[in-house]
C-alpha cells in the first residue's frame, strides 16, 4: 500500500481486507462521517495519506525497545500535541499499551498530534478540517480511555 516490499517479519497480508477498510475510511472522510481509526487502522489511514511505515520496530534505530508484540503488551508514556482535539479529549500526558511491531515512519498529509515520550514514535493524527477523524496507535479499548470514545459517540450524535 505504501511502495515498499514486505519485510521479513511481515508475514501475514489481507488484500482484501486493505481494499474494503480502505474504501470505508475514504469515503467516511469524503462524507465527513465521524471516524476513530486504532491500530492497523491507523496506520491504514497514515498510508491513504502518502505516509508509510516502520516494519519492525525492534530492528529499526531508535525503536527496538518500543514495546511489547507478537502477543506481550506493555505499556508507555505518550505526549499530546497542545491544542489538538487529542489534547482537548484526554489532556497532554497519557499512558497507553503497546502490542504492535510496526509503526507510523511518515504520516504524510495527516497531522501529527501525539507521540511516545520515550523514543518519539508517532502515536496519533488527526485531519483538522473534519468533524473528527482521530488515527490512533494504541488500543483504548483495553484500557480506561472512556473519553476518547465518548467524543467520538458524541460526534456521531452530533452532540
Amino acid at each position: 500500500i505504501y511502495g515498499q516490499e514486505n519485510g521479513k517479519f511481515t508475514i501475514e497480508t489481507y488484500p482484501e481486507q486493505d481494499a474494503s477498510e480502505i474504501a470505508l475510511i475514504k469515503s467516511a472522510i469524503k462524507n465527513d462521517l465521524p471516524l476513530l481509526c486504532i491500530c492497523r487502522g491507523f496506520q491504514l489511514l497514515c498510508a491513504i495519506h502518502d505516509g508509510s511505515l516502520h516494519q519492525h520496530l525492534p530492528q529499526t534505530d531508535g525503536y527496538e525497545e518500543h514495546g511489547g508484540w507478537d502477543g506481550n503488551v506493555t505499556e508507555h508514556g505518550v505526549n499530546i500535541i497542545e491544542g489538538s482535539r487529542l489534547e482537548e479529549i484526554m489532556g497532554d500526558k497519557i499512558t497507553v499499551n503497546s502490542t504492535h511491531h510496526q509503526g507510523v515512519k511518515d504520516p504524510g498529509s495527516l497531522r501529527v498530534t501525539a507521540f511516545s515520550s520515550h523514543d518519539g514514535l508517532i502515536e496519533a493524527v488527526e485531519i483538522e478540517k473534519l468533524s473528527f477523524c482521530i488515527g490512533v496507535q494504541w488500543h483504548p479499548e483495553r484500557i480506561e480511555h472512556v473519553s476518547l470514545y465518548k467524543a467520538f459517540i458524541d460526534s456521531a450524535r452530533g452532540s
